[in-house]
């Protein structure tokens, strides 16, 4: 089990204990279980059924609405700043992936949800309990929660 993983497990089990409806993405390439020809059976069927790299690890269902978790091993937080703050042409940038980045950008615009990288349970805890915090009649866009996972003034004019 790698340290993500561990992470990963120990989030599941926090949602569990405080009864928040979630649900784990199966979206990793760990078919090693399986023999290589099964396993590219799987994948192909699993692409042909609509699954899209990147997607983020957790998706919750809370009040304020649907929180989306991206795990990360806390090893590969960036020194230097938000994985967020544009894109480069590397592969990884923090351990996230282009596809991962994407999915990122696209939920964080999108009304009522909110997606985040999290280094570690205690940053995915911490996210989820900043969010949870809110009223609900406050959270009406998402700029509340800014993508380095900072609550910050909302910039509509229609909030608070």
């Amino acid at each position: 089990m790698t340290i993500e993983d561990q992470h990963s497990v120990a989030f599941a089990n926090w949602l569990n204990a405080n009864k928040i409806k979630f649900t784990h993405i199966g979206n990793e390439n760990g078919m090693s279980w399986i023999n290589p020809k099964q396993a590219m059976i799987l994948g192909e069927k699993l692409k042909r059924l609509g699954l899209n790299k990147g997607l983020p690890d957790y998706m919750l269902l809370l009040s304020q609405g649907a929180l989306w978790v991206e795990m990360k091993d806390p090893k590969l937080k960036l020194k230097n700043g938000d994985v967020m703050q544009g894109w480069t042409n590397q592969k990884k940038r923090g351990g996230l992936s282009r596809e991962q980045y994407d999915w990122i950008i696209a939920l964080n615009a999108t009304p009522g949800t909110q997606a985040a990288v999290c280094y570690g349970v205690d940053e995915a805890i911490k996210f989820v309990t900043a969010i949870q915090s809110i009223k609900k009649e406050q959270y009406q866009c998402r700029s509340y929660y800014d993508l380095n996972n900072v609550l910050s003034d909302c910039t509509c004019g229609k909030c608070l």
